[in-house]
């Protein structure tokens, strides 16, 4: 967490922080493929952020439930909307990783790289 309180994961487009997103209500509504009303509320004023982002979420409801392909049709659908979010690319990696399309997952870690070079995700021995 740096001075401004910021823990350096960037949810918006253009490296805004979206600081209304909270990752633990984002995480509690894939469990159904429900979000709460309260959580929708929240991402419906956070603007065009928002929509990439219950695209991302959608994506990963589709990857838990082994939807690989409807997976990597919101996960692109929010690359479409925010390019500059790594998290979409390295979701949509390792839907590819579970395709074993290695020239898509190559593709998809190099771009999350230029966005984010410190990535958990990227720097997994899953992804490169």
């Amino acid at each position: 967490m740096d001075a401004n309180g910021s823990t350096g994961v960037r949810f918006g487009c253009n490296g805004e922080d979206n600081p209304s997103l909270d990752r633990r209500k984002a995480n509690a509504c894939e469990s159904d493929g429900a979000a709460p009303k309260s959580f929708l509320a929240q991402m419906n004023a956070s603007g065009g952020t928002s929509k990439a982002e219950l695209l991302r979420l959608h994506g990963n409801v589709a990857f838990k439930k082994e939807r690989i392909g409807a997976a990597i049709d919101a996960y692109t659908e929010a690359i479409t909307l925010c390019p500059d979010v790594a998290v979409y690319w390295t979701n949509r990696a390792l839907c590819y990783y579970k395709r074993k399309d290695w020239n898509r997952v190559e593709e998809d870690c190099r771009s999350a790289i230029k966005l984010d070079g410190s990535s958990v995700k990227v720097s997994s021995p899953h992804l490169v």
